[in-house]
């Protein structure tokens, strides 16, 4: 699907995506963070990746026919 090549593949978008995130991070949630970023990289993009592909699919169920 789009959405997973254009995560994997586009690492300034994905980049993107996780500092989106990590901006709403306490002082307290960045220290951790920092502590263990490579498995809360991966745990975050495959998070997006499937909140992205839910979404859509929302939206393309609620397309209104024509």
């Amino acid at each position: 699907m789009y959405i997973d090549t254009a995560i994997v593949k586009n690492t300034a978008f994905r980049n993107s995506l996780k500092d989106l995130i990590i901006g709403l991070f306490s002082v307290e949630e960045y220290s951790q963070y920092i502590e263990n970023a490579s498995a809360l990289n991966k745990r975050m993009t495959g998070i997006i990746k499937e909140r992205l592909i839910s979404h859509v699919q929302v939206l393309s169920e609620a397309r209104p026919t024509t």
